[in-house]
């Protein structure tokens, strides 16, 4: 007989051990995650309860004014002598037989730059071709940043003049103001949500963690890390006290303005604070990868800050013009063999004590861009993109301003043929009686222009829809604007 009619085996013992083991597996891996979180928890937490960091170091208390020019070092090279230039990389060190090492920080200090070694050592290396001065290179770079510049000063005209004023101004000259306010409440909506995205008051910026596969090379256990962390913790706060008593927010504020309207600027960063130089300021060569190789800074400073003896015989003993008069003095910064160079000139003649060396990715000088465009050593800026609504923004009102005043003036005619006299009214005061007919009398109107605005307002409100999208401003549109129709096109 084919087929088989007897009962199937009982699988039921095996069907039980497979749970089991299941429910054993699913038990371990709960007990591990359990583990694990509770040695998390006890390091958040140990972390959390480490000794507060100590106060500001006296670098960090100084005030964050403008470059100082002490006497035996001048612009930028005078702040240079003190240790702790360049922009500090925290790091451990693996040295034989002693595994990761914390690392220490002398006398509780931390500055923003570190690095520098500042000798005459690089002269050398810094030397220009004979005949050629770091001034004749700074007007030859002038030529390639000059169309930037133009741009630059033509956004400043329908946004904030200041931020890039014309070269003829002065201490008393004048800038003339824009007839519309849109471009400056954009580029200060954007300047101040970049400062709070970037640097959030009250909470920290960035966090400093330990690499995790340097850990498993020096073999170190939860101890180890839960030490460095706290040591990391402790930097995280004194940077941040440092930072916040240098008032570096005003210094960001302003570089973040100059690269939305002029889309470059440099920020110089030394112990005492961070300067913003505008683009007008300096010209800058980058290589095809955009790295950079040149920057060259102008500057003009009081001939009583140069060394004794540095000037010319026939103008050291002339009063008038160490006092009155300045003097143009240029930084040269170079970038080689993954250094970053720099010394200053007068005149053809480089300064004594102002050559300086650090490394290249700790560099104090840090030119930014807006926009990047392959092969342009110079960025584009934010408002370049909308310029064309903006000018058109700057003629309507314009146009409507200058419309609204000539509309606004009150011309009476009187008919020649009529009784009533023109200097009857003149002298006539409020409430007097005089003689005469009102049909000699009428008042000279422009109806026909009340249509012309109207359709400059139209064409006002389209564009500022616009520009309150781009600039962050807009908010939720009013039942009017719905029932309008006065939403962006």
């Amino acid at each position: 007989m084919c087929g088989g009619g007897g009962r199937p085996p009982d699988r039921t013992d095996e069907m039980l051990a497979v749970q089991r083991e299941q429910i054993a597996e699913q038990k371990r891996q709960y007990e591990e995650t359990r583990a694990d979180n509770q040695a998390r928890q006890e390091e958040q937490k140990r972390i959390a309860t480490a000794p507060s960091a100590p106060p500001p170091s006296a670098t960090a208390q100084a005030p964050a004014a403008a470059l100082e020019l002490p006497s035996g070092g001048l612009g930028i090279g005078g702040a240079e002598r003190r240790r702790g230039y360049g922009r500090r990389r925290l790091r451990t060190d693996l040295k034989k037989g002693s595994g990761l090492q914390i690392p220490k920080m002398n006398n509780n200090e931390v500055t923003l730059t570190s690095g520098v070694d500042q000798n005459n050592s690089y002269k050398s290396d810094m030397e220009q071709k004979k005949g050629v001065t770091v001034a004749s290179k700074y007007q030859q770079g002038k030529t390639t940043r000059a169309p930037y510049g133009d741009r630059a000063r033509a956004n400043a005209k329908v946004t904030i003049p200041f931020l890039y004023p014309e070269d003829t101004y002065g201490d008393r000259g004048k800038i003339e103001q824009p007839h519309q306010s849109m471009g400056a409440r954009g580029v200060l909506n954007i300047a101040n949500k970049l400062g709070i995205n970037l640097f959030p008051i009250n909470t920290g910026f960035f966090k400093l963690e330990i690499d995790g596969l340097a850990m498993i090379v020096a073999e170190q256990g939860p101890e180890v890390k839960t030490q460095l962390d706290t040591a990391l913790v402790k930097v995280e706060q004194q940077v941040h006290n440092m930072l916040e008593t240098m008032s570096f927010r005003a210094s960001m504020h302003e570089a973040f303005e100059q690269l939305i309207v002029a889309g470059n600027v440099l920020l110089y960063v030394n112990p005492v604070g961070i300067r913003v130089i505008h683009l007008e300021n300096y010209t800058v060569q980058r290589d095809p990868m955009g790295n950079i190789s040149e920057i060259i800074i102008e500057e003009e400073v009081s001939p009583t800050v140069l060394p004794e003896g540095f000037l010319p015989k026939d103008l050291q003993g002339k009063d008038t013009y160490s006092k009155e008069k300045t003097i143009k003095i240029y930084t040269c910064v170079k970038y080689k063999d993954g250094k970053c160079i720099w010394y200053q000139e007068v005149k053809g003649k480089p300064v004594p004590n102002t050559y300086g060396m650090s490394p290249a990715d700790c560099s104090p000088f840090i030119p930014l861009r807006w926009t990047q465009i392959e092969s342009e050593d110079y960025g584009r800026s934010f408002i370049e993109q909308w310029y064309g609504d903006l000018t058109a923004l700057e003629n309507l009102y314009q146009s409507i301003l200058e419309a609204s005043a000539m509309l606004s003036k009150v011309l009476f005619m009187v008919s020649p043929a009529g009784t009533t006299r023109p200097r009857t009214l003149v002298n006539a005061e409020n409430g007097s009686v005089i003689q005469g007919s009102a049909n000699d009398v009428t008042v000279l109107q422009a109806q026909g222009k009340l249509n012309d605005l109207s359709l400059a307002n139209n064409t006002i409100d389209r564009i500022e829809n616009r520009l309150s999208f781009a600039c962050l401003l807009y908010t939720s549109p009013s039942p009017r604007d719905l029932s309008t129709s006065r939403m962006p096109s």
